[in-house]
């Protein structure tokens, strides 16, 4: 049961690095406002900003994929503890 702690304790970890991505890259985009909330409201706000600018590879404030997939595995990692009566 301890291995599901740990898998939580990765997840939320990165989550955050995911998050504080993404804020970064909004900032560095000029979008003050998608930043401001990436911070405010996490996880939501930054998927949606990451998904809106998935393609933005040519901007300056570089690619969303990495950010986002890490959220993801984030969540999914964080997550498993909550399936551990299920397994």
């Amino acid at each position: 049961m301890e291995n599901f702690e740990n898998l939580e304790r990765a997840g939320a970890i990165l989550a955050v690095i995911g998050v504080i991505w993404i804020a970064v890259l909004a900032f560095q985009a000029g979008d003050i406002l998608w930043g401001i909330f990436a911070l405010i409201c996490p996880v939501l706000v930054a998927l949606i900003y990451g998904f809106l600018h998935f393609d933005s590879s040519d901007n300056r404030s570089g690619n969303t994929v990495a950010p986002v997939i890490l959220i993801i595995v984030g969540l999914v990692l964080g997550g498993v503890k909550l399936t551990e009566r299920v397994l």
